[in-house]
C-alpha cells in the first residue's frame, strides 16, 4: 500500500470505491469475516466516490442493471439527487467519514457542473470532485467527454467557483482520447478516470449520435425502450478492453490516469498499475461484496 498523488489530492492508498458503489454516504465499512466490527481500518481504502449528484433533483426513471455474461449493462436513468438535498442528508456523514470522500457530479447541461460545485465549496469532509463526463449533454446529445474544448470550459467554470481538486471520468469511446487528455491537463485536472464501462445496447457511437438499428428492430415496447437509452457494459468483461486503453495512454499521458473497469481481484488491479495507472477504481464487484474495494486494498499490501 502506498500513498497516491493526484495533483493536489493525496490519497492514503491506490484502491478507490468507484462512483455509487458505496452509495451516497460514507459510513464505516463492514468488518471482514471473522474480525470484530472495529477491525475495518480506514487505511484499507484510498477513497470512496459518491453516487452521482446533480445541481437540482430531477424526477424520472431510476438507473437499471441488466445481467449479462461476465458483467451487467448499466442504463442510466433520468432521476437525480440534487446537491441541496444531498447536503441535508449526507454532509454530516462526509465530515466524519473514515476514508477520503470524493463527490461525483453529473449534469444535464454543461452549466450544471459549476452550479453544483459552487454549493460544495467549503463543505467539510469532501476531498475532491469527480465530474462524470460520460453522459450526453441534453442540449447537444453528445457526451461531454467527446469534446476537449467543452471539457476545458466545464472544468474552468468549476474551478472558478470551487477550490477542490477535480477528477474527470471519461467515456472509453471518446473519438480522440489523446486530445481529450490534453484538454484535461490544460484545465489543471488532477486525474482522469478511464473509463465508465463500454457502449452496450442503446450505447453511443463515436460520432455522438445514438446508434442506428435496422428497420423493424425493437417493435415491442421493451425493445424500443432499450434501443433508445444509452447503456454501458460494466464488470469483468470490460477488463481486457480498458486495460488496452490504459496501457496505450497512461505512459505518455499528461496527467495521472485512474483505471476503472472489471477489477475483481489483485490480478486486474496489478495489471492496471503495471500499465501505468496510478490508482484503480472498483465498482461492480461491490454487487457481490460491500467490502470489495477494501479487501482488494488489503490483498495488495
Amino acid at each position: 500500500m502506498s500513498q497516491v498523488h493526484l495533483g493536489a489530492l493525496r490519497l492514503p492508498a491506490e484502491v478507490i470505491a468507484a462512483a455509487g458503489s458505496l452509495g451516497y454516504g460514507a459510513g464505516p465499512l463492514p468488518a471482514a469475516a471473522g474480525e470484530p466490527e472495529d477491525a475495518a481500518a480506514p487505511d484499507t481504502l484510498g477513497a470512496a466516490i459518491t453516487s452521482g449528484i446533480s445541481w437540482r433533483s430531477r424526477a424520472g426513471r431510476a438507473p437499471r442493471l441488466t445481467e449479462t455474461a461476465a458483467g451487467v449493462v448499466y442504463t442510466p436513468g433520468r432521476a437525480a439527487l440534487g446537491v441541496d438535498v444531498a447536503l441535508l442528508r449526507y454532509a454530516r456523514l462526509w465530515a466524519s467519514a473514515p476514508y477520503p470522500v470524493i463527490v461525483n457530479l453529473k449534469g444535464a447541461t454543461a452549466g450544471d457542473f459549476a452550479l453544483a460545485a459552487g454549493e460544495l465549496e467549503g463543505v467539510p469532509g469532501i476531498r475532491a470532485l469527480e465530474l462524470d463526463l460520460t453522459a450526453p449533454d441534453d442540449e447537444t446529445g453528445v457526451p461531454f467527454g467527446f469534446d476537449p474544448l467543452a471539457l476545458r470550459r466545464i472544468v474552468g467554470d468549476v474551478r472558478r467557483v470551487c477550490d477542490l481538486p477535480v477528477l474527470v471520468k471519461l467515456p472509453a469511446h471518446a473519438p480522440d482520447m489523446d486530445a481529450t487528455l490534453q484538454g484535461a491537463a490544460a484545465a489543471r485536472v488532477s486525474a482522469a478516470t478511464l473509463a465508465a464501462g463500454l457502449p452496450a445496447v442503446g450505447g453511443w457511437s463515436g460520432r455522438g449520435r445514438r446508434r442506428q438499428y435496422p428497420e423493424g428492430a425493437g417493435q415491442d415496447e421493451t425493445a424500443e425502450q432499450s434501443v433508445s437509452e444509452g447503456g454501458r457494459l460494466v464488470g469483468p468483461a470490460t477488463f481486457p478492453v480498458i486495460l488496452e486503453l490504459v496501457a496505450g495512454l497512461a505512459p505518455g499521458a499528461p496527467l495521472p490516469i485512474v483505471a476503472c473497469g472489471g477489477v475483481v481481484g489483485p490480478a486486474q488491479a496489478s495489471a492496471y498499475l503495471r500499465a501505468g495507472a496510478v490508482a484503480v477504481q472498483v465498482g461492480s464487484a461491490h454487487l457481490a461484496s460491500p467490502r470489495a474495494a477494501a479487501d482488494l486494498q488489503r490483498a495488495l499490501r
